[in-house]
């Protein structure tokens, strides 16, 4: 004859059971002679175990033992590594497509040219959403030459191609220095 409750002996035995089911299960141990038989079974077989002398494992076989373990891991990066390489060549190839079927884009004028003579060499592609919001932020783009400073501290050939700085009054220092370096520089930069 089978108790109901001989599945749950296991999870007692190992302590899994939550306080209350394992007070319950205690009680019932006390009535039920076929559950207390197996508790009683799975006690003497842990006891076995705990008993059983371990053999050493030689260095052979530690060394057998890590070179499976090795190879399981790196059977698991090469997939992981496949999966991420199959992800970014889709990735590539979506986005190769996406920007094929691209329109032409329009080449943005550099900052220091005109709105009204850029939106006149526009044409017919002043009408993008791009040429809209450059035209409507013209108004506020400065074209006091002090402005542009930074940008001739990164790039100095600017002074010889922006519109702002075409007729700024120099002094004539700026002119000696000017000419000084163009012919230390061997003629690089001249105008």
């Amino acid at each position: 004859m089978n108790c109901e409750r001989t599945s749950k002996l296991a999870a007692y035995h190992d302590g899994e059971l939550s306080a209350a089911e394992a007070a319950e299960m205690e009680s019932h141990l006390l009535a039920c002679l076929i559950c207390s038989a197996e508790l009683a079974d799975l006690r003497g077989m842990s006891l076995q175990f705990t008993q059983v002398e371990r053999p050493p494992l030689s260095q052979i076989e530690r060394h057998r033992v890590h070179r499976a373990l090795d190879a399981i891991m790196e059977r698991a990066v090469v997939r992981s590594a496949w999966s991420l390489s199959g992800v970014a060549a889709a990735v590539l190839i979506v986005g190769t497509f996406w920007l094929s079927q691209a329109t032409e884009p329009v080449q943005a004028a550099p900052p220091w040219v005109d709105a009204a003579v850029y939106a006149h060499s526009l044409g017919d592609n002043a009408q993008s959403p791009a040429a809209q919001w450059y035209l409507a932020d013209a108004s506020q783009r400065s074209t006091d030459p002090v402005h542009y400073l930074a940008l001739l501290e990164r790039k100095p050939e600017a002074l010889d191609f922006a519109r702002p700085l075409e007729n700024w009054p120099l002094p004539e220092c700026f002119g000696i220095l000017r000419r000084r370096l163009e012919n230390e520089l061997s003629g690089l930069g001249t105008r």
